[in-house]
């Protein structure tokens, strides 16, 4: 019976023992599945801290041409109202011209109209004078008609007495 039991026991413990060598086979597998996975997770770990950082410099540099496109816009924003304010005032400034022009304008035909009344006075002034000097030249006339008229009447004057 010691034997049976002494065999028995011996075959536990060899049961045993295979298992443990089983075990251990398993646990060096999983171990070596847990430093593969360990390292794997490292590398991805790596990965994707290098591809942050990549993430986080594109981010950088797109808040960058951000900030710059919204200074640029801000600058063009500035240029517009300049040019709309320019074009305002050369709108203001083309109408002050148009109606000075037009008041010009105006003034030149008055002017022009000024200038035909004083042309047609200045022809009928000169009408005038030429008529007037007819009638004085008709008047001289008529004097030297009646001066010699009157020589005449005094040197008969003159005979008779």
């Amino acid at each position: 019976m010691k034997d049976s039991l002494c065999e028995n026991l011996t075959q536990v413990v060899e049961v045993k023992n295979l298992t443990m060598v089983q075990v251990s086979e398993e646990y060096e597998k999983m171990k070596k599945m847990y430093e593969e996975e360990c390292r794997r997770a490292e590398e991805s770990n790596r990965d994707n801290m290098k591809y942050i950082g990549e993430l986080v410099s594109d981010l950088m540099l797109e808040k960058q041409k951000y900030s710059e496109l919204v200074v640029k816009q801000t600058e063009l924003s500035d240029q517009m109202m300049k040019l709309e304010q320019c074009t305002i005032e050369m709108t203001d400034e083309m109408l002050r011209v148009t109606n000075e022009k037009r008041t010009l304008e105006f003034r030149i035909l008055e002017l022009e109209k000024n200038i035909k009344l004083f042309e047609e006075e200045k022809s009928n002034m000169i009408k005038e004078k030429d008529d007037l000097v007819e009638i004085v030249k008709r008047q001289w006339d008529d004097r030297e008609l009646l001066t010699n008229q009157l020589e005449s009447q005094q040197e008969e004057i003159a005979e008779i007495k």
